[in-house]
């Protein structure tokens, strides 16, 4: 009911919900385009497919078009693959957009939500549900790790793909199952979360307010248009160095570094919830200019 599809299929980590749906969907012989940025977990289901990967630069459709003109009179199963909201940067897929091009060229859709889930779109159900496109994708995968703060992630889509995953999805039939506690959690989770239209608008001002300031006063925040800001300093010291002081102040961020993130890009990564206040804000982004103010002038990733 909360994906508003056909059947939904519950898997005891995002990680194994990726990689057994790709995996039961995708052979050898077929063809999958892939963001560059997206998830481990989604890359790993690519490879161990043995699908041909192709991978286009982050969110560059003009070049995904031209891959997929390519291999556009190939006789196989295509398929676009993406994060609908990206979890190092921030910034969103345009999932309608992306559903025209796999229509022009015969790929389906495949849409990882996690960082979506419960945060965006109408009642929290994501971007492809904002984009009124549930029964156009081959499946959208929510986590209920994230903002439902529980465990597991849920395949949604036809009975079709549900009855695919149950035969074929090797994370699912040889993995242990959760506890049936787990199903209670999740739906009071999903109960609540779909009647916090409010507190996701107000969340959504707070976190593009504070994206604002930080780049008003030189911070590299990238492109988010979400709940997760990053500040890219560059460096792996200077990332650490500033995670830790944001942590003796009372902040729990993480400092992202490569792999995890492309080389040259390590960065703070501030993922907000409805929780936190206008003082709260107030008081990290002083906390973060303290930091910078006890910087060497020669760190050049960090604005001055």
């Amino acid at each position: 009911r909360f994906a508003r599809t056909e059947a939904a299929l519950y898997f005891s980590s995002g990680y194994a919900a990726n990689v057994g749906l790709i995996t039961s969907l995708l052979r050898r012989e077929d063809v999958v385009f892939s963001d560059a940025c997206n998830h481990a977990s989604l890359v790993d289901g690519m490879r161990l497919s043995g699908a041909r990967r192709v991978v286009y630069p982050h969110l560059d459709l003009n070049v995904l078009e031209m891959q997929l003109r390519k291999y556009a009179k190939e006789d196989c199963r295509k398929a676009i693959v993406t994060e609908s909201v990206f979890g190092m940067d921030g910034d969103c897929a345009p999932i309608r957009s992306l559903l025209e091009l796999g229509a022009k060229y015969e790929a389906g859709l495949i849409v990882d939500e996690a960082h979506a889930t419960a945060v965006h779109g109408p009642g929290g159900r994501g971007l492809v549900s904002a984009a009124g496109a549930e029964s156009q994708v081959w499946a959208v995968v929510h986590s209920s790790a994230m903002a439902l703060a529980s465990m597991g992630a849920f395949v949604c889509g036809s009975e079709l793909l549900k009855q695919t995953l149950v035969n074929r999805a090797r994370t699912l039939l040889f993995s242990t199952a959760a506890p049936p506690y787990m199903a209670r959690q999740i739906r009071a989770a999903l109960r609540l979360a779909q009647a916090m239209d409010s507190e996701r608008s107000a969340l959504f001002e707070r976190s593009l307010g504070f994206a604002s300031s930080l780049r008003s006063d030189g911070w590299d925040t990238g492109k988010t248009s979400s709940q997760i800001v990053p500040v890219i300093l560059g460096d792996n010291a200077s990332a650490l160095d500033a995670a830790e002081h944001l942590r003796v102040a009372g902040f729990a961020v993480r400092a992202v570094r490569p792999p995890a993130v492309a080389s040259g890009q390590a960065r703070l990564r501030f993922s907000l919830t409805s929780g936190i206040t206008a003082e709260d804000l107030r008081r990290l982004y002083a906390t973060l200019v303290e930091w910078r103010g006890m910087q060497p002038k020669r760190v050049a990733a960090v604005p001055a």
